[in-house]
């Protein structure tokens, strides 16, 4: 939850929930490259908020954000990144994975 403060009078109000949702899936998984699938949902809040004609600050709207990544691949252990959003704000994911052994 992030408070903001709005009006001509600067007081906190119009809170917004910032919420994330992200969905992973293996796709294929070898000790050369890893594919994930990759499925988020964003609630977002932007860097700036324009004012009133009388200089005041409206309440922030929030923006949703939802994008799907069909075939991330990437080196086990080794970071990649995704970027979703590019401005106002940015939004960019860094994702690694790796392969577990199998316990006998």
């Amino acid at each position: 939850m992030v408070k903001n403060n709005v009006g001509c009078a600067d007081k906190p109000a119009g809170d917004i929930d910032l919420q994330r949702t992200l969905t992973i899936s293996p796709i294929h998984a070898n000790s050369d490259d890893i594919t994930l699938q990759i499925d988020a949902q964003e609630t977002l809040q932007g860097n700036t908020a324009p004012l009133t004609a009388e200089g005041c600050k409206p309440p922030p709207q929030p923006r949703q954000v939802s994008a799907t990544h069909p075939g991330l691949v990437l080196k086990p252990g080794e970071w990649s990144t995704w970027q979703i959003v590019d401005k106002n704000p940015s939004l960019t994911y860094k994702v690694r994975a790796t392969l577990a052994t199998a316990a006998q």
